[in-house]
């Protein structure tokens, strides 16, 4: 009897524990639960709302919010009847476009126990226009100016830098990956100053996936979309293969493997690089490592330079041997060192080689000529000439006639 007593005694312990347990679990889901709501207008403010439980005396309501990977913000919620109100200025404390927004509230009930709601998310995008979307895996094209058409040819543009990209590498878009075309430059960049940040054409977050284009109408804009599109996407791949080391992998190799992915070379970048052969103000790449120069002819300067170099190392050493140096990289080891591990010369070595043979710049000789006729030249030379070889055509149709 006293063994059964005993064994009855444990029984009603433990049921007792696992009831009160299930009670507590129900009170947390009944705050969990909890509705909560927000409402933004895109670089003015964020409206976050709580509908207050039923039945609940609840206090000191707090909202906790963030872009989703960075750190938390805060703020008191004002009770307005059955619900709990927070607004968040985009204008004095701007938030970055273009990201997914984590929000949930936190308040104490009369008992003084803490409780807190389930996160909830919403994606920050800029709905001051009315996006159109066109997709086709893993691209997602949104604009706000265009037919048809013209989305289309901007999800071209990106499955062609995708195609690209895997002839450089083996690259693979292991996510989707949003396109935004701003119909002006003039909206993208009103775009990217509401959230305080300041960028001249297009911009990548690799992390997320997105990029942000602007392409006016006009005859250069089918080639301002196969430039701008397949330059911001190698940003994506790389993220999307190395991960967050990414931003370990120096700017000269970051944007000069950019813009190798472009649809045709920039024939601007040829005559800057002439111009600085002579001049004698090529930019060492040891000096391009952390970040290009802020002053615009030499911002311009560092990009032509890192196409050039890419080039220059994709033709002597291989995708291979790319790869494994954006590894090292990505791993960490230091800019200058990088090379010399996988390539076996220092980047100031490199540097010297790639001058002698990409521009013909020779100690005691600093320009001997822009030696290879690059595709730079060949493609300045065709847009220069177009109009002469169109008249000559004309007058052939015309003789030809008669």
């Amino acid at each position: 009897m006293r063994l059964l007593a005993k064994t009855g005694a444990l029984i009603f312990i433990i049921v007792f524990i696992f009831s009160a347990r299930s009670q507590s679990a129900g009170a947390a889901d009944l705050f969990q639960e909890a509705e909560t709501s927000y409402q933004f207008t895109f670089g003015k403010q964020i409206i976050f709302r709580l509908t207050l439980p039923p039945g609940e005396e609840i206090q000191n309501i707090q909202v906790f919010f963030r872009v989703k990977g960075s750190n938390t913000s805060s703020g008191s919620a004002i009770i307005q009847g059955p619900t709990a109100v927070y607004t968040q200025s985009m204008i004095s404390t701007p938030l970055p476009p273009f990201r997914e927004i984590e929000y949930w509230f936190g308040f104490n009930t009369s008992d003084g126990k803490s409780h807190v709601t389930a996160t909830a998310s919403f994606f920050y995008e800029d709905n001051r226009f009315e996006w159109q979307t066109l997709d086709d895996t893993p691209f997602k094209v949104h604009w706000y100016k265009g037919d048809l058409q013209f989305g289309q040819m901007v999800l071209d543009a990106a499955q062609t830098g995708l195609r690209k990209a895997g002839t450089l590498m083996n690259f693979t878009a292991s996510q989707n990956v949003n396109i935004y075309v701003y119909a002006s430059g003039a909206d993208l960049q009103s775009s990217l100053q509401l959230a305080a940040v300041n960028l001249i054409a297009g911009h990548a977050d690799p992390s997320l996936g997105v990029m942000v284009v602007s392409l006016p109408e006009g005859p250069a804009q089918r080639m301002e979309a196969g430039r701008q599109v397949p330059h911001e996407l190698m940003h994506i791949l790389l993220y999307q293969k190395f991960g967050p080391q990414y931003t370990r992998i120096p700017t000269w190799l970051n944007e000069g493997m950019a813009s190798s992915n472009e649809e045709l070379p920039n024939p601007d970048y040829f005559i800057v690089l002439q111009d600085a052969a002579r001049k004698s103000s090529l930019i060492p790449f040891s000096n391009l490592c952390n970040g290009f120069p802020l002053d615009a002819a030499s911002f311009y300067q560092s990009y032509a330079q890192s196409a050039s170099f890419v080039e220059y190392l994709y033709k002597n050493y291989g995708s291979s041997k790319l790869e494994s140096l954006l590894e090292l990289y990505s791993d960490g080891v230091t800019c200058v060192k990088g090379t010399q591990d996988i390539l076996g010369h220092d980047l100031n070595s490199l540097d010297k080689q790639w001058q002698a043979e990409m521009l013909g710049v020779t100690p005691g000789n600093p320009v001997s000529a822009l030696v290879p006729v690059s595709p730079w030249m060949m493609l300045l030379v065709l847009m220069l000439n177009a109009p002469l070889f169109l008249l000559a055509w004309q007058f052939y149709r015309y003789y030809s006639k008669k």
